[in-house]
């Protein structure tokens, strides 16, 4: 029993770019330790986002990435977009533009736009996990991983 990691295959890529200091993509399951042992649970409602750091951040790489995902023709438009910091480096966080999209509506709720849209748009989630495997196989593509 494992759980999926489909945020892992866009990181992995990331990492082939630059090393990250700090790295987090979603699952659409995870193992979960209950009285009776270990289970799977589902969060597939939930879309995913991959975020990250570099530890260099160099702005060549960073324009790439965002061309790449950008670009990218699948079922849903995919973004990446950066959260400055004070020492001048930036918070990544690839996602699907609709992710972005709601966020403000999401904040009127009290919710962030994970939990707005797995509640108004639950098999918006599902959707979003398949097509990440598209944008994983066009990033690899782009950047000749194979």
């Amino acid at each position: 029993m494992s759980a999926t990691h489909e945020g892992r295959q866009i990181l992995d890529i990331v990492e082939y770019l630059g090393e990250t200091e700090w790295r987090k993509g979603s699952t659409s399951t995870y193992v979960v330790k209950t009285h009776a042992g270990l289970s799977l649970r589902s969060q597939i409602e939930y879309p995913p986002s991959v975020c990250f750091r570099f530890v260099k951040e160099d702005v060549a790489v960073v324009a790439e990435l965002i061309r790449c995902v950008e670009i990218y023709r699948g079922n849903l438009k995919w973004t990446m977009i950066g959260e400055g910091r004070e020492d001048g480096r930036h918070s990544w966080v690839i996602a699907p533009q609709r992710l972005f999209d709601v966020e403000e509506q999401a904040n009127r709720d009290d919710e962030t736009a994970k939990q707005f849209l797995a509640k108004n748009d639950p098999g918006f989630g599902k959707q979003a996990y398949e097509d990440m495997a598209g944008l994983t196989a066009h990033m690899k593509s782009y950047f000749g991983m194979g």
